[in-house]
């Protein structure tokens, strides 16, 4: 506290400063705890109960994203880029 009293004539000079950069710490410590809140109530929006007609697509569009993202996977694998005879002698 001796510190904050010693400090406290130099920073009421940039008073408007140092109530912004306080400011926007607590802005960012409330979005920090905000963020993983908001993601679970959309992650919880998302559910779609077994009688639901639109759970009868759940499966095939999974496998379909599933197969895309592990073809796109093996052609990134192939296309490596040919080597130059000049950078290894």
């Amino acid at each position: 506290m001796a510190t904050l009293k010693t400090l406290f004539p130099y920073l009421w000079v940039y008073k408007w400063r140092v109530l912004l950069a306080l400011g926007c710490l607590v802005g960012a410590k409330l979005a920090n705890v905000g963020v993983p809140l908001v993601m679970k109530r959309l992650i919880d929006s998302l559910s779609v109960s077994p009688s639901h007609p639109q759970a009868l697509l759940v499966l095939p569009l999974g496998a379909l994203v599933a197969r895309l993202v592990v073809a796109k996977a093996r052609v990134d694998e192939r296309r490596v880029p040919p080597r130059d005879a000049e950078e290894n002698p």
